[in-house]
């Protein structure tokens, strides 16, 4: 299959399976994609694929995900031979050290399913020739059957080049990329579900038919069932609130906040980053950086969320005018359809804190000379006295100055705001030696908690 290396600036750790926040995103993307096929809304340069009749939901599943962290742990450099599973392989290489895996779950089925992207989809026939034209990780990604996955990680540490490398496998059942079959059967969408499943209206995915415990008639009667249940437990302002919710979810509307996988991500994603510096382990742009002595560890925070949604769901353009509050923004076009939202707070995570791989990190101070530079961005994130982050998502449509292609906009807003002029990003010095008041060093990754 086809395999993608990048050089990517990655941070301190071990090896370990992905947490089950990573799972479901990797479980996610998967279903984003395959829902897509299914309901005819896949667009690959312009051509729109058929619809599919007979697409299955895919589920995690445990015996896979040890059968590919087994193999993930002998860092591999080709496929396995593991009879009766499909499996995807994706590298990431690095001159910097290596930690926070959680983040290449996403990575790679992004990048799988960007196969299709780059080489296109010619035919729903799978042969060599098709194979050969290296989408054999996007197709086993769509293959309409398969219905299980399972993942796993390993920080390989230095290869024989010198540098560190991580590799992620995951594990399929029914394995796909059968020659001279069909990667789907195209039709009505849920027209041909296998037996014992039946039609997601929501996704037109195949799912795993199970006892129905509740099955109101319309929307208002479970609107109702909702209300009795909660109307004796909360306060009157509680229950109109999560009324609104549920009528929210009832009428069908779209509720756009990064979910609780999601949130963990972009703030694995700071601390690692945060970690690194702290312990004099990062290198920008080929330059290593000095110890920090006062950089806090970055948490979630309710306030902030609230704003920078409520900023996003405004599909900004430019940066907001809200005082005392940092602010990061990310924006991504596709021709395709987009459903799976999650997926970008990691990679707007990522875009930001490459900016000081792809244009150094000349100064510690802030000043105007290295804001220009273009890396405003990732002085946010590494700003030491910066210790809560919330960050919001809108699917925006179609941008006409995009040609119609989609657009997605990530906001993440930031206390103790950063880039102030003429203030230093973190004080050098011994690791944790200058916690602020009222915190500690926490051993493990060298941040004030």
């Amino acid at each position: 299959m086809h395999f993608l290396f990048l050089v990517f600036t990655l941070v301190l750790g071990t090896n370990c399976q992905f947490s089950s926040g990573t799972q479901q995103l990797i479980v996610d993307i998967h279903n984003s994609l395959r829902s897509k096929v299914a309901t005819g809304t896949y667009s690959i340069n312009d051509t729109v694929k058929p619809t599919c009749s007979n697409m299955r939901k895919i589920s995690w599943d445990s015996t896979l995900a040890t059968s590919a962290q087994t193999y993930a742990n002998t860092c591999p450099t080709t496929h396995s031979n593991s009879a009766g599973i499909g499996e995807n392989l994706y590298m990431r290489m690095t001159t910097a050290n290596i930690g926070g895996l959680d983040i290449y779950g996403g990575a790679a089925a992004v990048a799988w399913e960007q196969e299709f992207q780059k080489f296109g989809w010619a035919t729903n026939y799978f042969d060599m020739n098709l194979f050969n034209t290296g989408v054999g990780n996007a197709t086993q990604m769509a293959w309409a059957k398969t219905n299980l996955i399972g993942c796993g990680v390993k920080n390989c540490g230095k290869d024989a080049s010198g540098m560190n490398r991580v590799a992620v496998v995951c594990h399929y059942k029914p394995l796909g990329n059968y020659l001279d079959q069909l990667v789907y059967v195209s039709g009505f969408t849920c027209s041909q579900c296998p037996t014992g499943t039946s039609c997601d209206q929501t996704t037109g995915l195949c799912i795993k038919e199970r006892p129905k415990i509740l099955n109101p008639s319309s929307s208002l009667q479970l609107f109702l069932f909702f209300f009795s249940a909660i109307k004796n437990t909360f306060r009157l302002e509680e229950t109109m609130q999560t009324l609104w919710i549920l009528s929210l979810v009832c009428l069908g509307a779209v509720f756009a906040n990064f979910n609780e996988g999601g949130k963990q991500a972009i703030v694995n994603a700071h601390n690692n980053l945060r970690s690194k510096i702290a312990k004099g382990q990062y290198v920008a742009k080929g330059t290593k950086k000095e110890t920090g002595s006062n950089m806090l560890k970055l948490k979630w925070d309710g306030s902030l969320e609230s704003s920078a949604q409520g900023y996003a769901n405004t599909c900004p353009t430019g940066h907001s005018t809200i005082p005392s509050i940092g602010e990061n923004l990310y924006y991504y076009w596709s021709g395709s359809p987009i459903t799976n939202l999650d997926q970008f707070g990691g990679m707007a995570s990522a875009a930001w804190e490459s900016e000081f791989q792809d244009y150094g990190w000349g100064s510690n101070k802030f000043t105007m000379s290295l804001a220009n530079t273009g890396i405003g961005h990732a002085t946010q994130m590494a700003w030491a006295l910066t210790d809560k982050i919330g960050c919001g998502i809108k699917m925006c449509g179609p941008d006409a100055s995009k040609g119609g292609m989609n657009r997605v906009a990530v906001v993440c807003h930031y206390k103790i705001q950063g880039n102030y002029l003429f203030k230093t990003i973190y004080n050098s010095g011994a690791t944790c030696s200058a916690c602020p008041s009222g915190t500690k060093c926490e051993q493990s990754s060298g941040l004030c908690a």
